[in-house]
Order: structure tokens, then C-alpha cells, then sequence
């Protein structure tokens, strides 16, 4: 139960290179590139895959993933989806 809660919680998020973007920070991250290198990047990125979350994104606790996006300011984005394993 708490893998498919945590699968649901990750609605926009995004991976590329190896780094995980919370929806906020993908959409901040395309609006400032020209259309065609928008297009690239989209199209290498890909949306959380539901197959490999279970594996990939698994910690001692739960399921975690936090952005690996800076903020204006230097410091790094706070958004976290955290579902321990036993959540209803």
C-alpha cells in the first residue's frame, strides 16, 4: 500500500542525468530554454517511472526522493516525497 501511495505522490516529477526535479523546478528549468533545446531535454528526461521506483528510490525508512535543484539563493531545493513502509 505504501509504494503505490508513494507512486501517486510523485505526480511531475521528473529525472535527467540523474538528478530528480520536483515539478516546480522542471517547469522553471524548460520556460528558460529555447523551444528546440526544450524539446531535447524533455525528451531525455522522463517522468518517474512506476516500474523502477520500488528499487531505485528505496531508503532504510521508506520511499524517498528529494530535488537535487538549487534555489536562487544557493541553497537547495526543499521539496520531499517521503512514504515510510508502513503507511496507510
Amino acid at each position: 500500500m505504501s509504494l503505490s501511495k508513494f507512486q501517486k505522490m510523485l505526480n511531475g516529477w521528473r529525472t535527467s542525468d540523474g538528478e530528480d526535479i520536483c515539478p516546480r523546478h522542471w517547469k522553471e528549468l524548460i520556460n528558460r530554454l529555447d523551444l528546440e533545446l526544450r524539446a531535447t531535454i524533455t525528451k531525455d528526461s522522463s517522468l518517474m517511472s512506476k516500474k523502477s521506483i520500488a528499487t531505485t528510490r528505496k531508503c532504510l525508512e521508506g520511499w524517498r526522493v528529494g530535488c537535487s535543484r538549487e534555489e536562487a539563493d544557493g541553497s537547495f531545493c526543499r521539496e520531499v516525497v517521503f512514504v515510510p513502509f508502513r503507511s496507510s
